[in-house]
Protein backbone atom coordinates (compact mmCIF):
# COMPACT_ATOMS: atom_id res chain seq x y z
CA UNK A 1 0.00 0.00 0.00
CA UNK A 2 1.36 3.42 -0.93
CA UNK A 3 2.05 6.15 1.61
CA UNK A 4 -0.85 8.22 0.27
CA UNK A 5 -3.22 5.26 0.66
CA UNK A 6 -1.96 4.77 4.24
CA UNK A 7 -2.74 8.41 4.98
CA UNK A 8 -6.23 8.17 3.48
CA UNK A 9 -6.92 5.07 5.59
CA UNK A 10 -5.72 6.97 8.66
CA UNK A 11 -8.16 9.77 7.97
CA UNK A 12 -11.02 7.24 7.69
CA UNK A 13 -10.05 5.72 11.04
CA UNK A 14 -9.80 9.18 12.58
CA UNK A 15 -13.26 10.14 11.37
CA UNK A 16 -14.72 7.05 13.06
CA UNK A 17 -12.81 7.76 16.27
CA UNK A 18 -13.93 11.39 16.40
CA UNK A 19 -17.54 10.37 15.71
CA UNK A 20 -17.38 8.01 18.68
CA UNK A 21 -16.06 10.80 20.90
CA UNK A 22 -18.88 13.09 19.78
CA UNK A 23 -21.61 10.54 20.47
CA UNK A 24 -20.26 9.64 23.90
CA UNK A 25 -20.02 13.28 25.01
CA UNK A 26 -23.29 14.47 23.46
CA UNK A 27 -25.13 15.63 26.57
CA UNK A 28 -22.51 14.90 29.21
CA UNK A 29 -20.58 17.59 31.09
CA UNK A 30 -17.45 18.25 29.10
CA UNK A 31 -14.50 20.57 28.59
CA UNK A 32 -14.59 21.43 24.89
CA UNK A 33 -10.88 22.21 24.85
CA UNK A 34 -10.09 18.79 26.25
CA UNK A 35 -12.44 17.19 23.73
CA UNK A 36 -10.52 18.91 20.93
CA UNK A 37 -7.16 17.81 22.33
CA UNK A 38 -8.31 14.21 22.62
CA UNK A 39 -9.55 14.30 19.01
CA UNK A 40 -6.29 15.90 17.90
CA UNK A 41 -4.30 13.21 19.71
CA UNK A 42 -6.28 10.49 17.92
CA UNK A 43 -5.71 12.19 14.58
CA UNK A 44 -1.99 12.55 15.18
CA UNK A 45 -1.66 8.94 16.33
CA UNK A 46 -3.34 7.54 13.22
CA UNK A 47 -1.46 9.82 10.83
CA UNK A 48 1.91 9.11 12.44
CA UNK A 49 1.27 5.38 12.30
CA UNK A 50 0.14 5.42 8.69
CA UNK A 51 2.76 7.77 7.32
CA UNK A 52 5.83 6.71 9.27
CA UNK A 53 8.67 6.76 6.76
CA UNK A 54 6.49 8.30 4.06
CA UNK A 55 7.43 11.96 4.07
CA UNK A 56 4.97 14.28 2.39
CA UNK A 57 2.08 11.78 2.08
CA UNK A 58 -0.05 13.48 4.73
CA UNK A 59 0.41 16.87 3.09
CA UNK A 60 -0.72 15.44 -0.22
CA UNK A 61 -3.99 14.23 1.31
CA UNK A 62 -4.76 17.01 3.79
CA UNK A 63 -3.58 19.95 1.69
CA UNK A 64 -0.49 20.52 3.81
CA UNK A 65 -2.36 21.15 7.08
CA UNK A 66 -0.43 19.49 9.90
CA UNK A 67 -2.16 18.32 13.10
CA UNK A 68 -1.90 20.79 15.96
CA UNK A 69 0.19 19.54 18.87
CA UNK A 70 -2.04 19.17 21.95
CA UNK A 71 -1.35 21.60 24.79
CA UNK A 72 0.53 19.84 27.56
CA UNK A 73 -0.53 20.31 31.16
CA UNK A 74 1.02 19.28 34.43
CA UNK A 75 -0.77 16.74 36.60
CA UNK A 76 -0.90 18.46 39.99
CA UNK A 77 -1.03 16.46 43.21
CA UNK A 78 -1.61 18.22 46.51
CA UNK A 79 0.40 16.89 49.45
CA UNK A 80 -1.04 16.62 52.94
CA UNK A 81 0.91 19.76 53.82
CA UNK A 82 -0.57 21.58 50.81
CA UNK A 83 -4.10 20.58 51.75
CA UNK A 84 -3.59 21.63 55.36
CA UNK A 85 -2.15 24.99 54.31
CA UNK A 86 -4.89 25.77 51.76
CA UNK A 87 -7.74 24.68 54.02
CA UNK A 88 -6.16 26.53 56.95
CA UNK A 89 -6.61 29.84 55.11
CA UNK A 90 -10.35 29.32 54.68
CA UNK A 91 -12.20 31.54 57.22
CA UNK A 92 -14.93 30.49 59.63
CA UNK A 93 -15.53 27.93 62.36
CA UNK A 94 -16.96 24.45 62.17
CA UNK A 95 -16.22 21.23 60.28
CA UNK A 96 -18.37 21.69 57.15
CA UNK A 97 -16.74 23.26 54.11
CA UNK A 98 -19.41 25.47 52.55
CA UNK A 99 -19.49 27.36 49.26
CA UNK A 100 -21.85 30.17 48.30
CA UNK A 101 -22.09 31.07 44.62
CA UNK A 102 -23.61 34.54 44.24
CA UNK A 103 -25.37 35.44 40.98
CA UNK A 104 -27.85 38.07 39.85
CA UNK A 105 -30.62 35.47 40.14
CA UNK A 106 -29.76 34.55 43.71
CA UNK A 107 -27.37 32.41 45.73
CA UNK A 108 -26.50 28.74 45.28
CA UNK A 109 -25.35 27.08 48.51
CA UNK A 110 -23.07 24.05 48.28
CA UNK A 111 -21.35 21.68 50.69
CA UNK A 112 -17.94 20.43 49.52
CA UNK A 113 -16.94 16.82 50.21
CA UNK A 114 -13.35 17.28 51.32
CA UNK A 115 -13.18 13.80 52.89
CA UNK A 116 -14.04 11.81 49.76
CA UNK A 117 -12.55 14.15 47.15
CA UNK A 118 -9.59 15.87 48.84
CA UNK A 119 -7.58 16.60 45.67
CA UNK A 120 -10.57 17.91 43.71
CA UNK A 121 -11.93 20.04 46.54
CA UNK A 122 -8.51 21.44 47.42
CA UNK A 123 -7.97 22.43 43.79
CA UNK A 124 -11.32 24.27 43.57
CA UNK A 125 -10.85 25.96 46.95
CA UNK A 126 -7.32 27.12 46.08
CA UNK A 127 -8.54 28.62 42.79
CA UNK A 128 -11.67 30.16 44.28
CA UNK A 129 -9.81 31.85 47.13
CA UNK A 130 -6.86 33.09 45.07
CA UNK A 131 -4.25 30.97 46.82
CA UNK A 132 -2.51 29.72 43.66
CA UNK A 133 -0.98 31.34 40.60
CA UNK A 134 -2.92 30.32 37.51
CA UNK A 135 -2.21 31.03 33.85
CA UNK A 136 -4.52 33.25 31.82
CA UNK A 137 -5.46 31.17 28.73
CA UNK A 138 -5.41 34.21 26.42
CA UNK A 139 -2.36 36.19 27.52
CA UNK A 140 -0.32 33.41 29.10
CA UNK A 141 0.27 35.70 32.09
CA UNK A 142 -0.05 34.34 35.61
CA UNK A 143 -2.57 35.69 38.08
CA UNK A 144 -3.46 35.16 41.71
CA UNK A 145 -6.95 36.63 41.44
CA UNK A 146 -10.02 34.67 42.52
CA UNK A 147 -10.37 32.34 39.55
CA UNK A 148 -14.15 31.91 39.42
CA UNK A 149 -15.26 35.48 40.10
CA UNK A 150 -16.74 36.93 36.92
CA UNK A 151 -17.00 33.63 35.05
CA UNK A 152 -20.32 32.79 33.35
CA UNK A 153 -22.33 29.61 33.37
CA UNK A 154 -21.39 29.16 29.72
CA UNK A 155 -22.95 25.77 29.00
CA UNK A 156 -26.51 24.79 29.90
CA UNK A 157 -28.38 21.53 29.39
CA UNK A 158 -32.11 22.03 29.83
CA UNK A 159 -33.56 20.28 32.87
CA UNK A 160 -30.18 18.73 33.61
CA UNK A 161 -27.15 20.91 34.45
CA UNK A 162 -25.28 24.20 34.39
CA UNK A 163 -21.53 24.45 33.73
CA UNK A 164 -18.90 27.09 34.55
CA UNK A 165 -15.16 27.55 35.10
CA UNK A 166 -13.97 28.30 31.56
CA UNK A 167 -11.78 31.44 31.61
CA UNK A 168 -11.52 31.66 27.81
CA UNK A 169 -15.21 32.51 27.46
CA UNK A 170 -15.48 34.41 30.73
CA UNK A 171 -15.51 37.89 29.29
CA UNK A 172 -16.26 37.25 25.63
CA UNK A 173 -12.61 36.59 24.85
CA UNK A 174 -13.00 33.47 22.77
CA UNK A 175 -14.80 30.19 22.12
CA UNK A 176 -14.97 27.39 24.66
CA UNK A 177 -12.39 25.26 22.85
CA UNK A 178 -9.68 27.87 23.59
CA UNK A 179 -9.86 27.23 27.32
CA UNK A 180 -6.60 26.20 28.92
CA UNK A 181 -8.00 26.12 32.45
CA UNK A 182 -5.63 27.14 35.24
CA UNK A 183 -2.60 25.56 33.58
CA UNK A 184 -2.74 22.12 35.22
CA UNK A 185 -5.03 19.15 35.80
CA UNK A 186 -5.78 16.93 38.79
CA UNK A 187 -6.51 13.22 38.97
CA UNK A 188 -10.08 11.95 38.89
CA UNK A 189 -11.44 10.89 42.29
CA UNK A 190 -14.41 8.51 42.20
CA UNK A 191 -14.95 8.21 45.95
CA UNK A 192 -17.78 10.76 46.23
CA UNK A 193 -20.08 9.03 43.72
CA UNK A 194 -22.99 8.97 46.17
CA UNK A 195 -23.50 12.66 45.48
CA UNK A 196 -25.01 11.76 42.10
CA UNK A 197 -27.85 9.84 43.79
CA UNK A 198 -29.68 13.11 44.43
CA UNK A 199 -30.30 16.37 42.52
CA UNK A 200 -27.81 19.17 43.09
CA UNK A 201 -24.65 17.12 42.60
CA UNK A 202 -21.53 19.18 41.93
CA UNK A 203 -18.95 17.52 39.67
CA UNK A 204 -15.86 18.27 37.63
CA UNK A 205 -15.88 18.47 33.84
CA UNK A 206 -13.36 16.37 31.93
CA UNK A 207 -12.63 14.59 28.67
CA UNK A 208 -11.08 11.46 30.09
CA UNK A 209 -9.33 10.17 33.16
CA UNK A 210 -7.14 12.59 35.13
CA UNK A 211 -8.12 15.66 33.10
CA UNK A 212 -10.00 17.80 35.62
CA UNK A 213 -8.93 21.43 35.60
CA UNK A 214 -11.28 24.21 36.66
CA UNK A 215 -14.66 23.58 35.04
CA UNK A 216 -17.47 22.15 37.15
CA UNK A 217 -21.20 21.57 36.80
CA UNK A 218 -24.26 21.38 39.04
CA UNK A 219 -27.10 18.99 38.20
CA UNK A 220 -30.81 19.69 38.56
CA UNK A 221 -31.78 16.03 38.89
CA UNK A 222 -30.46 12.62 39.90
CA UNK A 223 -27.62 11.60 37.58
CA UNK A 224 -26.26 8.19 38.54
CA UNK A 225 -24.95 7.64 34.99
CA UNK A 226 -22.21 10.18 35.75
CA UNK A 227 -20.64 7.98 38.43
CA UNK A 228 -17.03 6.98 37.73
CA UNK A 229 -16.93 9.42 34.80
CA UNK A 230 -16.90 12.84 36.46
CA UNK A 231 -15.48 13.40 39.93
CA UNK A 232 -18.17 14.57 42.32
CA UNK A 233 -17.06 17.12 44.87
CA UNK A 234 -20.18 18.28 46.68
CA UNK A 235 -23.92 18.88 46.80
CA UNK A 236 -25.80 22.13 46.22
CA UNK A 237 -29.12 23.52 47.45
CA UNK A 238 -31.27 26.36 46.06
CA UNK A 239 -31.97 24.24 43.00
CA UNK A 240 -34.67 26.66 41.90
CA UNK A 241 -31.84 29.06 41.02
CA UNK A 242 -29.92 26.29 39.25
CA UNK A 243 -33.04 25.38 37.24
CA UNK A 244 -33.64 29.01 36.24
CA UNK A 245 -30.12 29.21 34.85
CA UNK A 246 -30.34 25.79 33.14
CA UNK A 247 -33.62 26.64 31.39
CA UNK A 248 -32.80 30.22 30.38
CA UNK A 249 -33.20 31.32 26.72
CA UNK A 250 -30.51 30.03 24.35
CA UNK A 251 -28.34 31.91 21.90
CA UNK A 252 -29.19 29.46 19.10
CA UNK A 253 -32.71 28.25 19.95
CA UNK A 254 -33.21 26.69 16.52
CA UNK A 255 -30.48 24.13 17.10
CA UNK A 256 -31.58 20.65 18.12
CA UNK A 257 -29.74 20.83 21.46
CA UNK A 258 -28.67 24.44 22.10
CA UNK A 259 -26.40 24.91 25.12
CA UNK A 260 -25.14 28.51 24.86
CA UNK A 261 -27.10 31.02 27.00
CA UNK A 262 -28.44 34.14 25.32
CA UNK A 263 -27.78 36.25 28.41
CA UNK A 264 -25.21 34.37 30.52
CA UNK A 265 -25.52 34.41 34.30
CA UNK A 266 -22.15 35.20 35.87
CA UNK A 267 -20.61 34.31 39.20
CA UNK A 268 -20.59 37.68 40.96
CA UNK A 269 -18.74 36.23 43.93
CA UNK A 270 -17.79 32.84 45.35
CA UNK A 271 -17.39 32.55 49.10
CA UNK A 272 -15.94 29.54 50.89
CA UNK A 273 -16.14 29.19 54.66
CA UNK A 274 -16.02 26.64 57.44
CA UNK A 275 -19.49 26.39 58.97
CA UNK A 276 -21.34 24.34 61.56
CA UNK A 277 -23.32 22.67 58.78
CA UNK A 278 -27.01 21.87 58.80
Amino acid sequence: MSAAMHARQALKLTTASMLTLTLVGCLSPRDADLDERVSTAVLKQHLDRATRGASGAVAAVTGGAAPVTPHKRTLKTYSEADIKRIMGKVPGDGTTLSMVIKTRLGEIHCELDRDNAPQTVTNVVALATGQLLWRDPDTGKKSRSRFYTGLPFHRLVRNFLIQTGNPAVSRGRGPAWKSKGPGWVVAREDTANARYDKPGAMGMVDAGEDSHGSQFFITTKRATHLKNKYAALGTCDNLDIVSKIANAPRLDPDKEKPTKPKDPVHIDAMEIRWTAGK
